[in-house]
């Protein structure tokens, strides 16, 4: 909220109910304000905003509220943003938050606010994955981390990108969530380990 209407904050509930200018404070001072890539940490901004769980329990929470909200995706999207940075694209969520801002305002309800997020999510990654494409000539398309756990956002995403004749890989066996970057470092582990005895035995 900071980033995308700087001091003239919308009149949020959220931001009713909390005393805002601390927090402010921290962010304009980057302390304990660490930057993300994490798509969760969107989840987590987009559910609070639009009046999900007030207090995590335990992590994923938001993110499997506005998932179990979410009820159709034939609804317009939310206008999204994606910037160059050294021939890297990044998604830009300034206009995403405004826009959502804007439609709580106008009286949008949790639900609503769900069903146009992920389909802005949908449109948001096909689009950046087809600049992808253009620039590294790379057609395969691996579907991985806890966000894919979203069974609404995956199973939309894999026809529309399969539409665009990408060749889409997702989990199957291994977990899509922390569970496959655990297997992952026990594998990388269990390799290291065999080198250090083989040195030992040579």
């Amino acid at each position: 909220l900071r980033q995308s209407f700087d001091t003239k904050l919308p009149q949020l509930d959220i931001l009713r109910n909390w005393e805002i200018g601390p927090i402010l404070e921290m962010v304009s001072s980057r302390t304990n304000s660490p930057y993300t890539s994490s798509m969760g940490r969107l989840f987590d901004a987009i559910s609070a905003l639009a009046g999900g769980p007030g207090e995590i329990r335990y992590e994923g929470e938001a993110a499997i509220a506005l998932m179990q909200a979410c009820t159709d995706l034939n609804v317009p999207p939310f206008t999204f943003g994606i910037r160059s940075q050294e021939s890297v694209k990044i998604l830009c969520v300034k206009p995403l938050i405004r826009d959502v801002a804007h439609a709580i305002l106008d009286g949008a309800d949790f639900t609503m606010i769900s069903n146009r997020f992920h389909r802005t999510l949908v449109n948001w990654l096909v689009k950046i994955l087809e600049l992808a494409r253009r620039s590294t000539g790379i057609n395969q398309i691996v579907l991985s981390g806890g966000v894919f756990q979203n069974e609404i956002l995956l199973e939309a995403l894999i026809p529309r990108l399969q539409s665009k004749n990408f060749e889409v890989f997702a989990h199957e066996l291994v977990p899509t969530n922390d569970g496959g970057l655990a297997l992952g470092q026990a594998l990388i582990g269990q390799k290291y380990l065999e080198k250090m005895r083989l040195k030992q035995k040579g």
